[in-house]
């Protein structure tokens, strides 16, 4: 059922890009409609085009900051709309029409929503810069009138990251359980890095994680550490959390070698030594890693997020430790 959920959610995210890429085209083609006749009807067609373009960003931006509300979202549509006319007015004027213009006019609607942004978070610092009855815009209502309450900028900002950070290590320990390796290298990382993580027992060196790890696993059947790992897992990340198809059938297909031994009591652990868990351990890494990044890059909603919160090492930092630094 996840990974059905997975597929429809990617699913939804393409039909979503696709739309956003047929806008681009119909602003452009009204964009170049406006320049080459002056046709005022076309230029409507590009605003109605062009605010269905960029409102989720304007949104968004003015949320993180705690300032969204239909008054703010209306000027900073307005003040974008009056840049974007007075630019595409200057190029028929000249005769000379732009490529790629809507993100040229994207830009605008950046830069105008931050100007906004700017403006009332300064007004919320106690009239520092700006003052609280400073007009806001042709209506008479003051920048104060538009300041909504609730959290500070500061609050919603954390929240959103701490949940970017939570999204990616769930993405991250998905791949790890979801992983066709021999299930001895997937409890391996489990252990050695995923459930240190999770109890804050964070070890300094590879040497120590091993040990950590060997100590914690004693001498559990790796059918019982798949169990006391997925419930350890999903406990303290997602319920739903589970080793999947090929960890259980490769678990079967040892215990069906020696049919007349119960699956708990064929010991695996013997072939543990902490050299080896730490190979293993690294060798797993590498592999789930490039499984978790092929699927950020699937994932367009928490891909944005993340890079607009994390460096590319931080991202991959991330994707192991779930928001935890060493």
């Amino acid at each position: 059922m996840a990974a059905l959920e997975q597929r429809e959610h990617i699913e939804k995210l393409l039909e979503r890009e696709e739309k956003q890429q047929k806008r681009a085209a119909s602003i452009q083609k009204h964009y170049e409609s406006y320049v080459s006749s002056g046709d005022g009807g076309a230029f409507e067609r590009l605003l109605t085009e062009l605010d269905a373009y960029c409102i989720a960003w304007v949104r968004k931006q003015l949320w993180k900051v705690d300032l969204y509300s239909d008054e703010t979202e209306h000027n900073a549509l307005q003040e974008s709309r009056l840049a974007v006319w007075n630019a595409a007015e200057a190029d028929r004027q000249s005769g000379e029409a732009r490529e790629n213009f809507t993100y040229y006019a994207f830009g605008m609607y950046k830069h105008k929503t931050t100007d906004i942004i700017r403006k009332l978070s300064s007004a919320r610092k106690n009239g520092k810069q700006v003052s609280l009855d400073e007009p806001a815009d042709d209506s008479g209502r003051s920048l104060g009138d538009m300041l909504p309450g609730g959290e500070s900028a500061d609050r919603v900002e954390k929240r959103e990251k701490e949940g970017t950070f939570r999204r990616l290590f769930e993405l991250y320990v998905g791949c790890l359980l979801d992983s066709p390796a021999y299930p001895p290298r997937s409890l391996a990382l489990c252990y050695a890095r995923v459930i240190p993580h999770l109890i804050g027992a964070i070890p300094d060196t590879k040497a120590a994680s091993a040990k950590w790890a060997f100590e914690r696993m004693g001498n559990g059947t790796v059918g019982a550490l798949g169990d006391d790992s997925e419930k350890f897992l999903k406990e303290n990340i997602k319920n739903s959390l589970r080793w999947g198809e090929e960890f259980c059938r490769l678990l079967m297909e040892r215990a069906e070698e020696n049919p007349s031994v119960l699956l708990r009591d064929v010991v695996y652990t013997e072939a543990y030594d902490r050299r080896k868990l730490e190979d293993w351990a690294e060798y797993m890494q590498k592999s789930v890693m490039r499984d978790a990044v092929e699927k950020l890059a699937a994932d367009r909603s928490l891909l944005y997020l993340a890079k607009e919160y994390l460096s590319g090492s931080s991202m991959l930092r991330l994707l192991e430790t779930g928001g935890k630094e060493r």
